[in-house]
């Protein structure tokens, strides 16, 4: 549904929206007096209302003065989620040599979540949209371990991201005791995974060493990095 992300002032409304104040000939007055709505979708950057969008604020705004609001049915007017599916083992190959591999004393902590940079633009309604990230750090040895990108809306995102960073442990030729995951969404998305190749695993939603690499990460993607 639309939402507002704040008050704006005149300096920051887009120039498309002040286009529009200034081609309806009104004026504008005052500090905030023009909120932004946008519409988002999951993993999509907050994008410009469509006329089905409009057409619903006008009517709940009238209904709204009127005094006869009525309670509306949210799945009727609110975009469903993008499915995150539990991650299974697709490669026969890869399982076979990650379990052969020795154990160690290392731990990965893992997030999945939204890489927060668009890489291309959804096609029902054109807004830029965000990959899913997975990001591994090996706490032992304070060092990345994977870093995989995928896009959110394919069926088997996180089958890719499973597989991606088997193939990273394969790689590094031993195998974790231990793997924590930053959220609940990353260890529903990755944590029968592990668990089916006999890896412990925990919830643990404070890994300072993942933060600072995800931190590091944004930096450089925006460069702002010294």
């Amino acid at each position: 549904g639309g939402t507002g992300n704040g008050q704006q002032t005149e300096d920051e409304l887009d120039k498309g929206d002040y286009a529009l104040i200034k081609s309806l000939e009104r004026s504008y007055r005052g500090k905030g007096k023009w909120p932004q709505l946008r519409v988002v979708y999951p993993y999509c950057v907050p994008w410009t209302l469509k006329e089905e969008h409009i057409n619903l604020l006008c009517t709940a705004l009238e209904a709204m003065q009127s005094g006869a609001a009525q309670e509306v049915d949210a799945s009727t007017i609110v975009p469903m989620p993008l499915p995150l599916k539990p991650a299974k083992l697709t490669n026969e190959m890869v399982t076979a040599r990650f379990k052969r591999l020795p154990a160690s004393d290392d731990v990965w902590d893992i997030t999945v979540q939204a890489f927060p940079f668009p890489t291309q633009s959804d096609e029902e309604n054109g807004a830029p949209t965000c990959p899913m990230m997975g990001m591994v750090v090996e706490e032992n040895a304070d060092e990345v371990v994977c870093l995989t990108i995928e896009t959110a809306s394919k069926p088997n995102c996180t089958d890719v991201l499973a597989q991606e960073i088997l193939v990273e442990g394969i790689k590094r030729g031993n195998k974790p005791r231990l793997v924590r995951f930053a959220s609940e969404k990353a260890e529903m998305a990755l944590g029968g995974v592990f668990e089916a190749l006999g890896i412990r695993t925990a919830l643990q939603p404070e890994l300072p060493q993942l933060q600072e690499a995800f931190l590091s990460l944004m930096q450089f993607s925006t460069g702002e990095e010294e």
